[in-house]
């Protein structure tokens, strides 16, 4: 299914699944799905274009951006949604535990191309380990 992209300034709720990966493990995970309502937010230059950003109200983590491939359900509660994107080739995007237990998004920007972090390191286009865990898993081809 496809949906669109919300105009800056649209509440939103939006529900995105991912799998759920253990690096160790070369079996299919179950998925899980994160629920988010927020605002839109203009994009910055780090962010890919095609994807969106939503104020979370979090405090660890008060923007997410948003990849339209991740999406399974949006509301648009306030304002509408006006813009779509045409599908791409599907890239990978792993979820990974930090060391102080906050969750990372690893996404490969392209098949076969280089990750991207939404760690600090990662933000900075700096090498982090999240980055590195998932290109060793990767590289492993289980």
């Amino acid at each position: 299914m496809s949906f669109g992209i919300p105009k800056v300034g649209t509440i939103v709720r939006v529900t995105t699944r991912y799998q759920n990966i253990h690096l160790f493990s070369c079996k299919k995970q179950p998925t899980f799905d994160i629920v988010m309502e927020g605002e839109v937010l203009p994009l910055d230059n780090l962010d890919h274009s095609g994807t969106w950003n939503i104020a979370t109200g979090k405090m660890n983590h008060p923007v997410a951006n948003i990849a339209p491939r991740n999406v399974v359900a949006l509301q648009v509660l306030k304002g509408e949604a006006v813009k779509h994107v045409a599908e791409k080739p599907r890239t990978g995007s792993w979820m990974v535990m930090g060391s102080k237990g906050n969750t990372y998004t690893i996404v490969e920007t392209s098949p076969g191309g280089p990750l991207k972090c939404n760690c600090i390191a990662g933000q900075y286009n700096r090498p982090c380990k999240h980055k590195a865990e998932v290109d060793a898993k990767r590289q492993k081809k289980c």
